[in-house]
């Protein structure tokens, strides 16, 4: 790996990780800030869908949580926790079917 491509997942991962304790900390327009960011340097990083759908879940905006936990789904179909994440949106919003899918 050269020495670019190793700064720029060391960059990515910490972006990540700030964007996490962003979320945890409360501080959600940090956590998008940071969010977009990590998708201006890789638009297809699966682990910001993720916490995406969880900021926007947070904040309430259910429509774009869903959208974010459905695109990680469509990439990476057998990840169990945002299965869930997007199992619990939809029980909150009593729509059962979906919701045991």
């Amino acid at each position: 790996m050269t020495k670019l491509k190793m700064n720029k997942k060391i960059n990515l991962i910490n972006l990540s990780q700030k964007a996490e304790l962003y979320l945890t900390q409360g501080k959600l327009e940090e956590a998008i800030l940071a969010c977009n960011q990590v998708l201006e340097i890789v638009p297809d990083f699966l682990a910001i869908y993720k916490t995406l759908g969880n900021i926007f879940h947070k904040i309430g905006e259910i429509d774009k949580a869903k959208e974010w936990y459905l695109k990680a789904i469509s990439q990476q179909p057998e990840w169990a926790e945002v299965h869930a994440n997007l199992g619990s949106l939809y029980a909150q919003e009593k729509q059962w079917q979906l919701a045991i899918k």
